[in-house]
């Protein structure tokens, strides 16, 4: 059998790619939870190998050829353990179904090619793209033939002598075609979400910064607020700062900030948001049930960076905050305006003694 006999297969199963890769392009543009999207990857994945199924070259009574082990191999690196085991099973139930001499060995093929996927992972993980790997991913999905052992001897040296060749030239060059189309747009989404990432966390402190703050906060007030929630808005101020610098220097004044912002994102919820606003000032976003609470919430954060201890120059200092509180009930607050009532607040807690929080007046 020559090349030539599989290309038209070739050809489907790449249209088929294609339409792989677009949709995977457009998951990964999308906002969305990542186990929604696994769950989404899958289902592309699955439909696409039952795609590959229905369009077969038969090679012998009961064997088929087409591109579903590149797509089987690809499941799991591209959309996880969960994504391999149902493209996996819906291959292995549609083989059943078609039958045929070559069954067993087909739903065998499937297998194995979903275990190389999976335990190939951390190789795909791999982002540096190089020769070697990129000819190991190839000849990936040609393990299936190992399959062919379950055949007659002389029915699976038959269909070896046909297809063997064509079938590891037509794989090869199936999972170079989609690993580039795959792989590429991945590794581009990634990088994006990484500068998008970097581009809204504090260099210092590693926390959220100014533009994050003003980005993400409305988004959590209005979740909070149609929740029927409230929402505490905290300004936090290191007391004394400009007396650290000047006595240690401003390389020791990093090391506090770093310090507090790490006490004041352990005292965080998953779903609250800490910022450095600028200078040794923070601000909390957080959604509470009331201004008792917001309160409560805002004293606790106070003592656990006063009971904090930092090391500079061998010293260990003890640094205090004030804090600034509003109260967040409506969905029409401007957040600037927030934000100015806050700052009011700093003010009074520093004028009133500092290593304190002040409530501002209601909105």
């Amino acid at each position: 059998m020559e090349i030539a006999f599989l290309i038209p297969a070739f050809l489907q199963g790449l249209g088929i790619v294609a339409l792989v890769s677009i949709s995977y392009d457009i998951l990964l543009h999308q906002r969305i939870d990542n186990r929604v999207r696994s769950f989404l990857v899958a289902l592309i994945f699955t439909g696409a190998v039952a795609g590959t199924m229905s369009l077969p070259i038969a090679v012998g009574s009961g064997v088929y050829f087409d591109l579903r082990h590149v797509l089987l191999v690809l499941a799991a690196p591209f959309g996880g353990l969960g994504a391999a085991m149902l493209t996996g099973t819906v291959a292995a139930i549609y083989r059943i179904w078609l039958g045929g001499a070559g069954a067993l060995a087909g739903v065998a093929g499937i297998l194995i090619s979903v275990s190389v996927g999976v335990f190939s992972l951390r190789l795909f993980q791999l982002r540096r793209r190089t020769f070697k790997r990129s000819v190991l991913i190839g000849l990936m999905p040609s393990c299936s033939l190992l399959s062919l052992s379950l055949l007659p001897p002389e029915t699976a040296a038959g269909v070896l002598k046909a297809i063997a060749l064509p079938m590891i030239v037509s794989n090869f060059m199936g999972a170079i075609v989609v690993l580039s189309l795959l792989d590429r747009r991945k590794t581009q989404i990634e990088r994006e979400a990484e500068l998008e990432e970097s581009a809204h966390t504090d260099a210092l402190t590693g926390i959220a910064n100014r533009l994050k703050l003003e980005s993400a906060a409305p988004g959590i007030i209005g979740t909070a607020l149609a929740n029927e929630k409230k929402v505490a808005l905290l300004i936090m101020d290191i007391d004394h700062f400009k007396q650290v610098n000047d006595t240690f220097g401003h390389a020791s004044g990093d090391i506090i900030l770093a310090d507090v912002a790490r006490v004041l994102k352990r005292e965080m919820r998953e779903d609250d948001l800490i910022a450095r606003y600028g200078g040794e000032e923070f601000v909390a976003v957080i959604a509470v049930e009331s201004e008792a609470e917001a309160h409560i919430a805002a004293e606790r954060i106070c003592r656990s960076v006063a009971r904090s201890r930092h090391e500079v120059r061998g010293i260990r200092l003890t640094v205090t905050i004030s804090i600034g509180l509003q109260m967040i009930g409506e969905a029409e607050s401007s957040l600037s305006e927030m934000m100015e009532l806050a700052d009011s607040a700093l003010y009074q807690a520093k004028a009133k003694g500092r290593n304190r929080v002040e409530l501002a007046k209601a909105a």
